[in-house]
């Protein structure tokens, strides 16, 4: 299948058509939210100070879901069904979760059987790309890489959701990536899928910037996360079945752990740092990526504008080092980015914390030197005026 204009023009026109239901269907379901009282009301470990609707999620996958028929045509029924399924069930335990809080456990069990679904269908890692000269991977460790992948994934969107416009931003730019290079692979049912989600995404962010009218919730963020995992797998698996883009795959390898790596990343180190401490990895707490930007006076804002342009940095890095070395050096050099990132943002984050502290502290002694000035003008004058008297 070849790209033509009628190909661009259908992904560009059920994009621009997903936007407009989704700003028209945001406002609807906020008043549907507000009537019932569905809210996230805010607490010790969050970050909104006013109860806020929590199930934006319902309006992106409503969106989706609507306009998702038209793939129907340009890909595998078994596939299509896969994915609409996958995230109708999702945003349905999404939803509960929102509403009642399940428990962590229950949600784990629920992943780890989508998974295996996902993985019969023939979403799978099984190709090694030559990485340590890996090619062929036994089935026990696909079954393995593949199952350990789609709920890493699914987890790190779902955790890394938790200030106004961070987690939809990354998603949207994702998804974006993806409809541009699944029509460069000419799969063209997965172009319109990508674009479906980021004309939905893009209008749901209307709504979810900083002062945010609605939140992603469960209901977006855990969908969303699985449909990331499953675009991941399938890009790399064209790549891997298909002889004329051996060449791509240092390119579009290393472009797949970018996009994954910040959520997946993060995820993995407050895992580690809970685990550390004896406490179970699925303990809320303050130490994601954006937690620690906030404690160095960011606000929501300068927070997701920070973590979108480190995203926007991975991309590009592994955009031209796929195409001057070989996958698994691109793959590394990519990690080692990720953290020299964070590194780099949190030391500047501390500095400019403490000039600003330094500044409050110098306005703080300005201020009470004028109003000592002004206390003792106060005395002068009242004593001159009662000598006059």
């Amino acid at each position: 299948m070849m790209i033509s204009s009628f190909h661009i023009s259908m992904v560009m026109l059920v994009g621009v058509a997903s936007f407009i239901f989704a700003v028209l269907l945001i406002p609807q379901v906020i008043k549907l939210l507000h009537k019932y009282e569905l809210y996230d009301a805010p607490n010790h470990r969050k970050l909104h100070t006013a109860p806020t609707p929590s199930m934006g999620g319902l309006a992106i996958i409503g969106v989706f879901i609507t306009l998702c028929v038209v793939a129907l045509f340009f890909m595998p029924a078994v596939e299509w069904r896969v994915i609409v399924l996958n995230a109708i069930t999702l945003c349905t335990i999404g939803f509960f979760d929102d509403w009642k809080d399940i428990r962590a456990t229950y949600k784990l069990l629920a992943q780890i059987a989508l998974a295996n679904v996902i993985f019969a269908s023939g979403f799978r890692i099984d190709y090694g790309f030559g990485i340590a000269g890996v090619h062929e991977l036994p089935f026990w460790i696909s079954f393995i890489f593949t199952i350990g992948f789609i709920i890493l994934v699914m987890n790190a969107f779902n955790l890394i959701d938790g200030i106004d416009g961070l987690a939809g931003g990354i998603c949207l730019m994702n998804f974006l990536v993806f409809g541009i290079v699944f029509l460069l692979l000419r799969e063209f049912g997965y172009a319109l899928f990508s674009f479906i989600l980021a004309g939905s995404i893009a209008g749901f962010l209307k709504y979810n910037l900083n002062p945010a009218k609605i939140f992603m919730g469960d209901t977006g963020s855990l969908p969303l996360g699985m449909l990331m995992a499953i675009f991941s797998l399938k890009m790399l698996d064209v790549l891997a079945l298909h002889p004329q883009h051996t060449n791509a795959v240092n390119s579009f390898l290393p472009l797949v752990i970018a996009m994954n790596l910040l959520p997946v990343f993060d995820t993995l180190r407050v895992f580690i740092l809970r685990i550390s401490k004896g406490m179970s990895p699925f303990t809320a707490d303050k130490n994601h990526f954006h937690h620690r930007f906030l404690e160095n006076r960011l606000n929501h804002k300068q927070s997701s504008s920070a973590i979108h342009v480190a995203h926007v940095i991975l991309i590009s890095i592994s955009l031209m080092v796929g195409t001057l070395i070989d996958a698994e050096y691109a793959t590394g050099m990519l990690v080692i980015c990720a953290f020299i990132i964070f590194e780099v943002t949190t030391f500047l984050r501390i500095r400019i914390a403490k000039f600003e502290e330094m500044r409050l502290k110098e306005e703080e002694a300005n201020y009470l030197r004028s109003n000592r000035f002004l206390i003792n003008v106060k005395k002068i004058t009242h004593e001159r005026v009662r000598k006059a008297l």
